[in-house]
């Protein structure tokens, strides 16, 4: 994918690995976040028209790119309940009513939350996410959510418990859609591989 300029992922990320300026990590962080909300937006707009639901929430995630080391990338999307807790996750929830998002949590990747989770002592700037991190690990984070925001959504187990009889089925939750791992790339080329076991003449 190229940006307004025309460069690819590629070309970018070789210019970055050529630069030798040294530069405040605080400063990188702002200039990464500050278009966060703007694509929080983008995504509600993408998703009202389609969500029959007063309320749902927009995902973020941070996943790694498979080729370029050095690249990051995020990736949004609705969900019509609330989302299960994944380690470089983001949730807001978006209600049509009041036409607004309000933050729910934000996990660092899973090193971070483990350590976060089960230490005892760290900076106050990150007391919040500890104490996400640490309902992660102990198995109550959504009631922890609830308490925190004030909001009554449910997860997709308690709403599809909720509405067994009706025989509604699970929202795709899979590694494609909603996971941090790396994402899939190479789909798109899937029916052009090669199969090398399969002889080409008869």
């Amino acid at each position: 994918m190229a940006n307004a300029k025309g460069e690819t992922a590629g070309e970018l990320a070789t210019q970055a690995s050529r630069d030798k300026e040294k530069y405040d990590v605080r400063e990188l962080a702002f200039e990464w976040t500050k278009s966060i909300i703007d694509e929080v937006w983008k995504c509600v707009d993408v998703h009202k028209p389609i969500c029959e639901d007063e309320e749902f929430f927009v995902v973020m995630v941070y996943a790694d790119d498979s080729m370029l080391v050095n690249v990051k990338r995020r990736k949004f999307y609705g969900f019509p309940h609330l989302p299960k807790p994944r380690p470089r996750q983001s949730v807001w929830i978006y209600r049509k009513e009041s036409d607004d998002i309000e933050f729910l949590w934000a996990l660092p990747e899973a090193k971070a939350m483990a350590t976060l989770g089960t230490i005892l002592t760290f900076d106050k700037r990150y007391a919040r996410m500890a104490t996400w991190c640490r309902a992660f690990f102990d198995g109550n984070f959504h009631e922890l959510i609830r308490e925190q925001t004030g909001i009554t959504a449910l997860s997709e187990e308690e709403f599809l418990h909720a509405n067994a009889e009706k025989g509604i089925k699970p929202v795709s939750d899979d590694s494609s859609t909603s996971l941090a791992d790396t994402f899939d790339f190479f789909k798109p080329f899937k029916s052009q591989v090669v199969d090398t076991s399969t002889p080409l003449l008869n």
